[in-house]
């Protein structure tokens, strides 16, 4: 998986109406807590993922927390189930665009990914390269600040070979 669990059970960060109105959220997003000014108005923060209620209504609590770990495992394999019958979906309708989309989805979360990294090496899957400098044409500024780049790079220098 890219994302563990534990990274998606955190706070969510909306912006809310200062007034009193009620906040115009979806109920199934909605924090199910009351605020505590003896109102009985429901809060209007979005409510944590996995959870029923937001952080300020002790959505962030271990226990709560867990249990939210917990419920969105259990989700796993409706999700993967679901995957599958879209991608078998797709293919029997001829909508590629839908198998090849969820088929992605899938490969990712697998490891399956494009490399997210550039490997580099010269032939034979060896260095680069060796570049040599003469530094006798090199003022003194221009040694310093090479010096400082070969440091931050964590190059060691070659002893010369004889």
């Amino acid at each position: 998986m890219s994302k563990s669990i534990d990274s998606l059970i955190k706070p969510n960060t909306r912006e809310y109406s200062p007034d009193l109105t009620p906040c115009k959220l979806d109920e199934s997003i909605r924090c199910i807590a009351y605020v505590s000014d003896g109102s009985k108005r429901r809060c209007r923060k979005k409510r944590m993922l996995g959870q029923k209620i937001c952080l300020a209504h002790g959505g962030g609590s271990p226990q709560a927390r867990k249990s939210a770990r917990e419920r969105l495992h259990a989700l796993v394999d409706p999700a993967i189930n679901t995957l599958s019958e879209v991608i078998q979906a797709g293919v029997e309708r001829n909508d590629i665009g839908s198998a090849v989309r969820a088929s992605l989805g899938v490969l990712d979360r697998c490891g399956f990914h494009p490399t997210q990294a550039v490997e580099m090496s010269g032939p034979d899957k060896g260095p680069i390269g060796i570049v040599q400098i003469d530094l006798s044409e090199m003022s003194v500024e221009e040694k310093e600040v090479m010096a400082g780049l070969i440091e931050k790079l964590g190059i060691k220098p070659m002893k010369p070979s004889e």
